[in-house]
């Protein structure tokens, strides 16, 4: 939904895709030209409340957009352009059985293909500013909900927060690839 990388810039191919899907945020405070702009989105809203339909937005706060690990440049990214603001790149994460802490502060990606910058959400700046930005997104296109990508990878005592801030039905997103 916000402004992503854009796939130009990326051009990754090894299988993981190219950044155009919208999980690879750049700027915050825009929408991605991939899917119109702020006035297209208003109109979707505008059209689908008049015809009883409900506007879901998907976001995803847990991280910013990037290539490899060596392309990562911090200024790129709105409103956190600085280093500060993110978890020590690491993206060895232990799944089985699950660390929860690394689950919560490592990078998702890898480090020569898509290195996914994760923000630091224990920062008060930073959850501060995702509240005051969700509350925002939703008042401005009048979302009626929120579907919440890579919900495991923020630490729980977040979300509270942030679905008050929102202040609509939302739904988080776990994945771990067990089917059962």
């Amino acid at each position: 939904m916000v402004k992503n990388i854009p796939a130009s810039v990326t051009n990754v191919t090894n299988g993981t895709g190219e950044a155009y899907h919208g999980y690879w945020p750049q700027d915050l405070y825009s929408v991605n030209p991939h899917f119109g702009n702020s006035s297209d989105l208003t109109a979707l809203a505008d059209a689908l409340h008049a015809r009883k339909m409900l506007l879901m937005l998907d976001v995803s706060p847990n991280h910013m957009g990037s290539g490899p690990l060596s392309t990562v440049n911090y200024k790129d990214y709105i409103p956190w352009n600085d280093p500060y603001y993110f978890h020590t790149p690491n993206f060895n994460i232990t799944f089985t059985p699950p660390n929860q802490t690394q689950i919560e502060t490592y990078w998702i990606g890898g480090a020569n293909n898509v290195a996914l910058p994760d923000v630091n959400t224990e920062l008060p700046e930073v959850y501060t500013t995702l509240y005051l930005w969700i509350r925002q997104l939703v008042e401005t296109y009048a979302a009626d909900g929120l579907r919440l990508d890579t919900a495991k990878h923020i630490r729980k005592s977040f979300w509270p927060g942030f679905i008050q801030a929102a202040g609509v039905y939302a739904i988080g997103e776990v994945l771990d690839g067990d089917i059962e």
